[in-house]
């Protein structure tokens, strides 16, 4: 190529990022007009990054369309909750802005779960039930009551709606000491740069998803309908239930099963003293009977009641595990019969690394309580010479029985020691 001719070539693509430019600024005077024409309750502020999340968004036409009907589907429920407790209805385009409005939405970092995108910790703080089974996070409703909770709490700090939504998808600690680090600056734009990258992020994809909902007709998008399930029939049941075993009896999708039984994360409902609650789509011809009749294995049908009892949750306890040379999440998970996402999620762990020494936080099954030994036993008192092989030879028990019994915890026996030996 020649010396004019890459001259020419250059020229050309100058003008062509110069032509670009153009068009980025048109766009980004478009869209700052529109959103200042609509209400801004929370104070948010249009930037470049704003910009580039609303042409993204209007781009993927097929993931916009979604998300419009989810939230024409969600937001009526929302809505009412934020108004009755007179916080600002724009509160509800963080749940677009952080899991789509996906009530089963997963975040692989940090165990955050849930529409609104709630934390193992700040869950449990705002009073939502979480069990290896059971978790308040994905009921849209209650994790929404929590969300309130927690708005409130932050804005009675901070005084400003950006910086108490900085506090919940980050932590108030990591607010503070950008805070501090400025003066103790109470602008969320001055602080933008020293809050974690998530704290940073969220409000600029709340405001595109604002306008999204508000302007997505503009630029051809069309709400994509979203309506699992009209009407619904709820049941109590007391036993192990698969979800995904109703589905399939009752020709149902799972997506529907899951949807109307939202609290279950595993889609199994546990076994329980009293009763669980379990929700079938109401269009299922005589729906209760019907259920009643099915047969479970290894669990019978015959579990199902219609009257409601006082719901129990699977009983947990919490557990410290210190990390020993050589273990891993999986061979934790494995040990206690949980999941390496449990354990990430309880502890707050953004990826699979562990240290020697680190103490974990477990939520285990509680254990059982040890059944009694039968009180029929006879004393049988040991000779010199005797060990306790010996001795459960001679009385047809074994060894461990022996040490349960007595409670023994090595093999020394000694002469003149009672023993008691159960029939």
């Amino acid at each position: 190529m020649s010396y004019w001719s890459k001259i020419k070539t250059l020229s050309l693509l100058l003008f062509a990022f110069g032509l670009s430019l153009g068009v980025q600024a048109q766009q980004d005077s478009l869209f700052k007009q529109r959103l200042q024409k609509l209400p801004n309750a929370l104070n948010l502020a249009y930037t470049p990054e704003t910009g580039k999340q609303i042409q993204a968004l209007v781009k993927n036409k097929a993931y916009a369309e979604s998300l419009l009907g989810k939230a024409d589907f969600y937001f009526p429920t929302i809505d009412s909750i934020l108004t009755r407790e007179h916080l600002p209805v724009e509160l509800r385009y963080y749940a677009m802005a952080m899991s789509h409005l996906e009530f089963r939405y997963f975040d692989t970092l940090d165990g955050s779960r849930g529409i609104w995108h709630f934390n193992y910790s700040t869950a449990k703080l705002n009073d939502l039930q979480i069990s290896s089974y059971v978790d308040q996070r994905l009921v849209v409703e209650k994790s929404t009551l929590a969300f309130v909770k927690a708005m409130k709490a932050y804005f009675k700090i901070y005084k400003s709606w950006p910086l108490s939504l900085a506090a919940f998808s980050s932590s108030a600690t990591k607010v503070n000491r950008a805070m501090r680090y400025h003066n103790n600056e109470g602008n969320y734009y001055a602080l933008k740069g020293d809050l974690p990258e998530r704290a940073s992020e969220c409000l600029d994809r709340m405001y595109a998803m604002q306008y999204l909902y508000r302007y997505g007709k503009e630029h051809g998008l069309k709400k994509q309908a979203f309506a699992p399930a009209k009407s619904v029939t709820c049941i109590k049941v007391k036993q192990w239930v698969s979800l995904a075993d109703i589905a399939y009896k009752t020709k149902t999708p799972l997506t529907t099963m899951e949807f109307l039984n939202q609290a279950y994360k595993r889609n199994i409902i546990p076994e329980s003293k009293d009763s669980f609650t379990l929700c079938l789509p109401a269009n299922l011809k005589d729906s209760i009977s019907f259920i009643r009749n099915l047969v479970y294995v290894p669990y019978a049908a015959s579990y199902f009641e219609e009257e409601p009892t006082t719901t129990q949750q699977v009983k947990t306890e919490k557990k410290v595990h210190v990390v020993k040379t050589g273990e891993t999440l999986i061979s934790i998970a494995a040990l206690y019969a949980v999941q390496v996402s449990e354990i990430k999620e309880w502890n707050e762990l953004e990826s699979d690394d562990i240290q020697v020494g680190q103490e974990l936080e477990l939520q285990v099954k509680a254990a059982k309580p040890k059944p009694q030994p039968k009180s029929d036993y006879r004393i049988y008192v040991v000779r010199s010479g005797d060990t306790l092989g010996g001795i459960a030879q001679k009385n047809r028990c074994s060894i461990s029985e022996l040490r349960r019994w007595n409670n023994i915890k090595g093999d020394r026996i000694y002469a003149g020691q009672k023993l008691k030996i159960y029939k």
